[in-house]
């Protein structure tokens, strides 16, 4: 059996700029899955 070894992946803070339209496509689609706009650009 694999134990579980924590790791830290690394993450950086970038801004980007975009249209109303398209933040309000992303929150739709983020809530209709139930997951965080950050975590849909994510993936």
């Amino acid at each position: 059996m694999i134990k579980f070894k924590p790791t830290k992946n690394e993450k950086l803070v970038i801004t980007i700029r975009i249209e109303d339209y398209r933040i309000e496509e992303l929150d739709r689609i983020a809530n209709k899955i139930n997951i965080s706009r950050n975590e849909l650009i994510s993936q």
